[in-house]
C-alpha cells in the first residue's frame, strides 16, 4: 500500500534528480571549448586553398571545427574565409550569414573593409536574382537584407551610395514611393558627391510623383511633387531621358494642380460660394499653370462669370 511517508521520499528523490539533471546540464552548457593545438595551422591552410581555388576543400576544413576552438585573434580570418568559399560556391546566404554579426564581433578589425565588400558583393549579386522556393524564400529578398544590413552596420563603407541607390529602386519598384524618397535622399545627405547623385535626384522626383493619385487627391503632395521636378530641371543630367522624363512628369502634375482648383470651384459653385468659387479658379491660372488645359478652362470660364452675375445657385458654365 502506498503510504505518506513513502510519497514523501519519493518526492524528495525526483527533486534531487531533477536538481542533479539541471546542474548537470547547466555544466555541460557552459564549460568551456578549448583552443586547438592546431588552430593556427588550419586557418593558413584553409586560406592557402582558398587562394588556389579549392572552396570546397575550404568549406569541408572549417565547418568540421568548431570556431570556439580557435583564439580571438584568429576568429575573424576564419570567418572570412569561409565566407569567401561560401561566395565562391554561389551560397551566398550563407557567405552573408557567416559574417553577419563581424562588425558587433570584430569592430576594430583589419579586416573589416574586406567583409563590407564580401556583404555588398553578396546583396547585389542577390537582388539582381529571381531565384525563391514558392513564399518561403527569395533570393532578391535575401538580398535586401544583406544590403539594408550593410547601411546599417557599416555607414561609412564606401559602397554605401550603391547600396541606397540599389535599395531605393527595389522600394520603387515594390510601390513602396515612401521608403524609396527615404532611400535616395539619404544617399543625396550622406554621399552628395557620389557618381549616382543624378540618379538619385531623378529617381527621388519620381518617387514623389508615383506616389500621387491624381487630381481628386492631396493638393499638397501635388505641390511637393511638382517642385522637386523644377529643382531638378533648374540643374539637368546629362542623361537626356531623365530630363525628358523630368519634363514630362512636371506637365502632367501641373495639369493634375489645375484641374484639382477646377474641382474645387466646381465645389463652391455647388454651395453657392462665389468668392470660392472665383479664387479657385484665378488659382488654376497661375504662371506655373498657364500651359494646362484645365488653366484655359478656368479662363473662358472665370470671363463669363465676371460678365454674368445671374447665373443660377449651382449651375456651372
Amino acid at each position: 500500500m502506498w503510504t505518506a511517508p513513502q510519497e514523501g521520499r519519493y518526492r524528495n528523490s525526483m527533486r534531487s534528480f531533477v536538481l542533479a539533471a539541471f546542474v548537470l546540464l547547466s555544466a555541460c552548457k557552459s564549460a568551456p571549448i578549448p583552443i586547438a593545438a592546431d588552430a593556427e595551422p588550419v586557418v593558413i591552410a584553409a586560406e592557402q586553398e582558398l587562394a588556389a581555388g579549392n572552396y570546397e576543400n575550404v568549406r569541408v576544413q572549417l565547418t568540421s571545427r568548431d570556431l570556439r576552438e580557435f583564439p580571438k585573434s584568429l576568429q575573424p580570418r576564419y570567418e572570412l574565409t569561409l565566407a569567401c568559399a561560401y561566395k565562391a560556391l554561389n551560397q551566398d546566404w550563407l557567405a552573408f550569414t557567416t559574417v553577419q554579426d563581424f562588425a558587433d564581433r570584430y569592430p576594430h578589425s583589419e579586416l573589416r573593409e574586406l567583409v563590407v565588400k564580401l556583404i555588398y558583393e553578396v546583396g547585389k549579386t542577390l537582388t539582381e536574382s529571381d531565384s525563391g522556393f514558392l513564399f518561403f524564400w527569395s533570393d532578391r529578398r535575401g538580398g535586401r537584407q544583406c544590403l539594408e544590413h550593410l547601411i546599417t552596420r557599416y555607414p561609412d563603407a564606401e559602397q554605401l551610395a550603391h547600396a541606397l541607390l540599389i535599395l531605393g529602386e527595389m522600394a520603387f519598384a515594390d510601390q513602396k514611393y515612401d521608403l524609396a524618397q527615404e532611400r535616395f535622399r539619404d544617399l543625396l545627405t550622406r554621399r552628395p558627391d557620389s557618381e549616382w547623385r543624378q540618379r538619385a535626384r531623378f529617381r527621388f522626383a519620381m518617387s514623389r510623383v508615383a506616389s500621387l493619385r491624381g487630381p481628386e487627391y492631396d493638393l499638397d503632395e501635388m505641390q511637393h511633387a511638382s517642385r522637386e521636378l523644377v529643382d531638378f530641371l533648374a540643374k539637368p543630367p546629362e542623361n537626356q531621358a531623365f530630363v525628358d522624363a523630368a519634363r514630362e512628369s512636371l506637365q502632367r502634375v501641373l495639369g493634375w494642380q489645375a484641374d484639382r482648383y477646377i474641382i474645387i470651384a466646381n465645389f463652391y459653385r455647388t454651395i453657392g460660394n462665389r468668392p470660392g468659387e472665383l479664387a479657385s479658379l484665378q488659382r488654376a491660372m497661375a504662371e506655373n499653370l498657364a500651359g494646362t488645359p484645365a488653366a484655359a478652362s478656368a479662363k473662358a470660364r472665370l470671363q463669363l462669370l465676371q460678365a454674368n452675375t445671374t447665373l443660377p445657385l449651382g449651375t456651372i458654365p
